[in-house]
């Protein structure tokens, strides 16, 4: 509810902070929350597609680590290309750890190694790691995977083109990780899936807030 943007007119030399929120409404039985958005933000609603990365929330929703959730949206902005190289420092920025893990092979044990076979559990995306060195030290990660496959339709009235994507096909059965690498440090939903009745809205966002803050 506190949340704005700031938008610059450089035209008119002025700068207005824009609320996105006039209501929101926590469903407590019902585990959902209802949201409406300030009639002065729906302008820049419609520029979602080209400046943020869209999925549906099923791809993600059985993920247990935040850490894989991250590597899968960061999947997604290259998902046409099959591949994509990320700094060690980027990574750390990425997945927020902070301070923590300042070895290399331990920030690799406790983040990106049980975030790739978790979506690989979950999705025929055959996705593997490959590491970079510059002599001996690991400076980058190259992600592979099985690209998105884009379907053009042409409409045979308006003679618009229209790309569909054709995305990796999710596993019917998964395979349960008994994972020794979700550990302390490792961002994990188990707590919070744990809750059996709802809970205000705040008192989840402060448990995530604290996995961040922790160590």
């Amino acid at each position: 509810m506190k949340t704005d943007i700031k938008v610059e007119r450089p035209e008119c030399s002025s700068v207005i902070r824009i609320n996105v929120c006039s209501t929101a409404e926590y469903k407590k039985n019902e585990g959902r929350i209802l949201i409406k958005f300030t009639d002065d933000i729906m302008p820049y609603l419609s520029q979602v597609k080209k400046k943020f990365v869209l999925y549906n929330i099923k791809e993600i929703a059985n993920f247990g680590s935040l850490y894989t959730t991250r590597l899968y949206e960061l999947i997604q902005e290259f998902k046409d290309t099959g591949y994509m190289i990320k700094s060690i420092d980027k990574l750390r920025e990425i997945f927020a750890v902070g301070e923590k893990f300042p070895l290399y092979g331990n920030f690799k044990q406790k983040t990106f190694i049980h975030a790739c076979k978790e979506i690989n559990n979950h999705h025929e995306l055959n996705l593997y790691y490959e590491e970079i060195k510059e002599g001996r030290k690991v400076i980058a990660i190259k992600f592979v995977f099985k690209k998105t496959r884009i379907h053009k339709v042409t409409n045979q009235k308006t003679g618009i083109e229209k790309n569909y994507y054709i995305k990796p096909k999710q596993r019917k059965k998964v395979i349960k990780i008994n994972n020794p690498e979700i550990s302390e440090g490792q961002l994990s939903f188990t707590d919070i899936k744990k809750e059996s009745q709802p809970k205000p809205i705040q008192s989840i966002l402060s448990k995530v807030l604290d996995k961040f803050k922790s160590k």
